[in-house]
């Protein structure tokens, strides 16, 4: 199985919390969104959002998160 490593970041978050995560290169970003539940502890009871240069995908508010 061919895998990628990520490096998740927290912004506005001191100290840094950071962790490193192995996952398959077919994630779907339901299932990401499950280990990064798991890898940082939380409870699934924040709004959250995917991005990337190009796309935001979330279920919050539209303008929510914006910068």
């Amino acid at each position: 199985m061919r895998t990628t490593r990520l490096r998740v970041t927290l912004r506005e978050v001191e100290p840094t919390v950071q962790r490193v995560i192995d996952v398959p290169a077919s994630i779907t970003l339901d299932e990401l969104h499950n280990v990064l539940q798991v890898a940082l502890g939380w409870t699934d009871s924040h709004l959250h959002q995917y991005r990337t240069d190009s796309a935001v995908y979330s279920n919050a508010s539209e303008g929510w998160g914006r910068k």
